[in-house]
């Protein structure tokens, strides 16, 4: 039986570390924004590191092993989940090579991003099609709800979508305070973490630890 759960907070996600490398984040945010990239050469986004997957929203987190655990995928799911990644990688990879935006006039750099645009479209349907292939429809349904209860807590921030669902003055009340506990309980736990970590130094390394962070600081 599926276990749907929490799960863990979403964190730093694997692959947006990729697409900050050089060339990958411009695609992304163009991607995202719509906007014809002006800069180049642009490649596709970077080689996910080992263990990732590079995947379109919203399977990437599928590379996560408490994600694998918890959906309960199979060693020939993960093989093939793999499998695809790579392909989806080489695809990306090919759509951009040979592009420099720079020296396109406007008029080039924009039809030459619609194009792109397309393709990636058609790239990304087609690979969701096939993670949905591999996965079962209960798993699916497992991983919309984790996604769910990751995002929740950061969507309720957002006033428009506190306007959508209706919220009212005492639920935003309630949540304002669920917050600043939750705020205050990490930064008690981040004291704690601090002083168990200086605690393992000897007075020499802290010394010198100290040293290097009023380096870094410029006191």
């Amino acid at each position: 039986m599926l276990r749907i759960g929490w799960g863990k907070p979403v964190g730093v996600v694997c692959l947006a570390v990729g697409l900050v490398l050089v060339g990958g984040i411009r695609v992304w945010a163009a991607e995202e924004s719509g906007q014809t990239p002006k800069t180049g050469p642009i490649i596709g986004a970077p080689k996910p590191p080992e263990g990732m997957y590079y995947l379109p929203a919203p399977y990437w987190s599928l590379s996560r092993p408490e994600i694998q655990k918890e959906l309960e995928l199979l060693p020939d799911q993960v093989e093939k989940l793999k499998e695809l990644s790579k392909r989806y990688w080489e695809q990306q990879q090919e759509l951009y090579k040979g592009i420099d935006w720079a020296k396109m006039m406007a008029e080039e750099r924009s039809a030459k991003w619609k194009e792109l645009s397309e393709r990636m479209q058609q790239q990304r349907e087609e690979i969701r099609k096939e993670v949905e292939k591999i996965l079962m429809p209960a798993q699916i349904a497992a991983l919309k709800d984790i996604h769910f209860r990751q995002y929740a807590s950061g969507y309720l921030w957002g006033p428009q979508i506190a306007e959508k669902i209706g919220l009212t003055e005492d639920q935003k009340t309630q949540l304002n305070k669920l917050r600043q506990e939750y705020q205050e309980k990490q930064m008690q736990l981040m004291r704690e973490l601090i002083e168990k970590q200086l605690n393992v130094l000897t007075p020499e390394q802290k010394e010198k630890l100290k040293e290097e962070i009023q380096k870094w600081m410029r006191f």
